[in-house]
C-alpha cells in the first residue's frame, strides 16, 4: 500500500511539473516600443496595461522610442500621447478574453487619423 501512495505522489508531482514547464515556455519580459507614425511630434507618449506602465518621453514624427520592458502586456493598452497641446487617448475598457503577449520584441505602432489616436502591434 505504501509503494501504491508513493507512486500516486511521483505521478502527481511529475504531471505539476510537466504544467508548469508548459506555462513558463512563454514567460518572460515582453518588451515594446513606440513608433510615431503620425505628422505630429508627441512631446510626451504613455502605455499602461493593468500593472504596468511606462513613459516613453517625447517620440516624434517618424521616430521610434527604445524598447522597455513589461511583466505583461496585451496587443493594445492604455496609450496616451501628447502634441502640439492636445492629448491623445486610447483607454480600453478591460483585457478580459485577451492573451497576454508571448516574450518578445514588439511596436505598437501610432497613428493620428483626425483627433483620434490609433495603435497597430508589430512584432519585431
Amino acid at each position: 500500500m505504501k509503494l501504491s501512495t508513493l507512486s500516486s505522489c511521483l505521478a502527481t508531482t511529475f504531471a505539476l511539473l510537466v504544467i508548469s514547464a508548459c506555462d513558463t515556455a512563454d514567460s518572460g519580459p515582453v518588451f515594446l516600443r513606440v513608433e510615431n507614425a503620425s505628422a505630429l511630434d508627441f512631446s510626451s507618449v504613455a502605455v499602461g496595461f493593468t500593472r504596468d506602465d511606462a513613459n516613453f518621453g517625447a517620440v516624434g514624427a517618424g521616430q521610434t522610442s527604445d524598447y522597455h520592458a513589461f511583466e505583461t502586456a496585451y496587443r493594445y493598452g492604455g496609450v496616451t500621447a501628447e502634441a502640439g497641446g492636445e492629448t491623445y487617448e486610447i483607454i480600453p475598457v478591460d483585457f478580459v478574453g485577451e492573451d497576454p503577449l508571448a516574450a518578445g520584441l514588439y511596436t505598437f505602432v501610432l497613428t493620428v487619423e483626425g483627433s483620434t489616436l490609433e495603435l497597430t502591434l508589430e512584432e519585431d
